[in-house]
């Protein structure tokens, strides 16, 4: 089975990244951060780790122990919930 680059693009741990994968990384690692799953302090040792790094298999080890999604692999769909709209209507009162 082949990797896949962190842009989704296929290539082994060797090969290079480009701006556009280290971006795509940082991205991920910010909504990671976002959403409680990286102390500031891993958050920033991951950022500055992801701008230096220079192949596809070092970014993906900054992103190893985090969901693709940014969500547990676990989670339920959650179903949309009903809205209700209420139309008022009135009448303008002058004195």
């Amino acid at each position: 089975m082949s990797e896949v680059s962190p842009a989704g693009r296929p290539g082994g741990g060797g090969i290079r990244a480009s701006h556009a994968d280290r971006d795509t990384v940082v991205e991920q690692l910010r909504v990671a951060g976002g959403d409680g799953r990286l102390t500031l302090e891993e958050l920033d040792e991951r950022l500055e780790a992801a701008q230096t790094d220079r192949t596809y298999g070092e970014l993906a080890a900054l992103k190893a122990n985090l969901p693709e999604t940014g969500r547990p692999a676990n989670a339920a769909q959650q179903q949309p919930k009903e809205v209700k709209h209420f139309d008022q209507r009135g009448r303008k009162t002058t004195k």
